[in-house]
């Protein structure tokens, strides 16, 4: 047994060799490019380049590529090696889960973010789900969803509007959504890393057509999608054919998340833009066509011809954000099959706190989570463990760095 293990570690060790010395070689090929540039070329989650702390890991900072600018080769190939490293030991966490029928979770005090990862790895009984801890035992008075509504447009405001948005691919609607939304929406905003747009997290989507790849959706913002029927009808009125909603999300730029989208062009014929709140006025706009068009207030919109024009968002500064609404439609008429879904997951998956007695469950268990508390006794443990921010030394899988709730989103699959 000795000899078979130090046989795995040198593999491993050799295997690690190769790998630092394919990226040193890349990086000295690559020698004009700077360290920020590298880590984004390789998709580097913000939250693991070099030279943060452990509270901005934890927070999921970003910073700016000033502080990477004069990193060393030997601190770029460690990252870049631990990433690549990270995205083998995802991928594998995947499979076993895959392949689980039983999986047992076992977890402590954590965040409700982190919950509603955990949550996508049960079955769509509520009570097998992880229970969402609240502060109190009442429900916040501010959870109730505010009032919202989208102004309808009479015939002549939408034929002005058309020949608008014919003529500069763009036009502004006044005050087209009504709603004290701004802080009902921030309690409940949490930025989701999508793996098509690698280090993008301002968006969290609370609307996905059938036709479109599957992404996260926030639960919590749900109630946004009232708002769906109104965006449809004024957008159809002014584009002359009934179109409808691919995707909606809520957007907050600032330092924190994104400062700015840049320029783009979007993946659906057309794009509405609602304004929500902004720290700088002279923010709340976007760049279309290198044309300035600003919202006038809260609730004004822009509809755009976001397939066929480049714009941008305007960027905000340090200490600022702004707050969107962004919804992308398409014609109903156009042809959109349905995208695969994977199959419902026949597995069962049951929830633990660390100080519950524990032994049978492990032992009937493929896969076990043990997340965010010190590892329980698993003598009992005949599948394979994965360990998310917990001191488990026998662990399959091992996850640390980074905010609790988007290690587990990127390990289960659902960011």
């Amino acid at each position: 047994m000795a000899d078979a293990a130090a046989a795995t570690a040198d593999a491993s060790g050799g295997e690690q060799i190769e790998l630092e010395d394919s990226l040193v070689a890349y990086c000295e090929s690559h020698a004009d490019t700077t360290p920020a540039d590298l880590l984004r070329a390789f998709n580097v989650r913000c939250y693991l380049w070099p030279r943060l702390t452990d509270a901005e890991r934890d927070a999921g900072a970003v910073v700016s590529d000033a502080r990477v600018a004069d990193c060393s080769q030997d601190e770029l190939v460690s990252c870049l090696a631990s990433w690549i490293r990270l995205r083998e030991a995802e991928a594998a966490f995947r499979q076993a889960l895959a392949a689980a029928e039983r999986v047992v979770v076992v977890h402590g005090s954590i965040n409700a973010n982190a919950m509603r990862a955990l949550a996508a790895l049960a079955p769509s009984s509520d009570a097998e789900r992880p229970v969402k801890r609240r502060r109190g035992d009442e429900v916040d008075a501010r959870d109730t969803p505010p009032s919202m509504a989208v102004r309808a447009l009479d015939a002549r405001a939408a034929r002005s509007h058309g020949r608008q948005l014919r003529q500069s691919g763009y036009c502004v609607l006044p005050t087209l959504v009504t709603g004290d939304l701004d802080a009902w929406i921030r309690r409940r905003h949490l930025p989701r890393e999508l793996s098509f747009y690698p280090n993008w997290k301002s968006s969290d989507f609370f609307h996905n057509a059938d036709s479109e790849p599957p992404i996260p959706l926030s639960g919590d913002l749900e109630p946004l999608r009232a708002l769906l029927p109104g965006i449809e009808a004024a957008a159809s009125s002014i584009a002359g054919e009934r179109l409808v909603c691919l995707q909606a999300n809520a957007t907050l730029y600032s330092s924190r998340t994104n400062a700015q989208l840049g320029d783009h062009k979007d993946g659906s014929p057309f794009s509405v833009v609602v304004h929500v709140s902004a720290s700088r006025p002279e923010t709340a706009g976007l760049i279309f066509n290198e044309e300035l068009v600003l919202f006038s207030e809260p609730g004004a919109a822009v509809l755009l011809r976001g397939d066929e024009y480049t714009h941008r968002s305007c960027a905000v500064d340090e200490g600022q954000d702004r707050l969107v609404l962004v919804f992308f439609l398409d014609y109903a008429s156009a042809s959109r099959a349905a995208h695969p879904r994977p199959p419902a997951s026949a597995r069962e998956v049951s929830f633990h706190a660390p100080d519950e007695p524990l032994a049978d469950a492990l032992r009937a268990a493929d896969l076990t989570l043990v997340v965010g508390c010190a590892a329980p006794d698993l003598a009992s443990v005949k599948g394979k463990v994965a360990a998310f921010r917990a001191p488990v030394q026998s662990a399959d899988f091992v996850f640390g760095a980074g905010p609790l709730e988007r290690v587990l989103g990127h390990a289960v699959g659902t960011y």
